[in-house]
């Protein structure tokens, strides 16, 4: 973490991953995971993706619609 690329990753990280843990964490509240096992998990995990990901679509499409009615 000290070095130069190390900053460079880690800044890089910030932008990319850490806010769609933040958008798990507080907006859809998924702070731990529930099931045990792998195979549950990766399924757990990938509810919480596809709720993510739906969450992203609808904001996308909102902004869309409010663009299209304002012009």
């Amino acid at each position: 973490m000290d070095s130069q690329a190390g900053k460079r990753i880690y800044r890089r990280r910030q932008t990319i991953v850490e806010p769609v843990f933040a958008t798990l964490k507080n907006a859809i509240g998924f702070r731990r995971f529930l099931l045990r096992g792998l195979t549950k998990v990766r399924g757990e995990f990938t509810v919480v993706c596809i709720a993510h990901n739906f969450r992203k679509l609808t904001n996308y499409l909102r902004q869309r619609n409010a663009c299209t009615q304002l012009g």
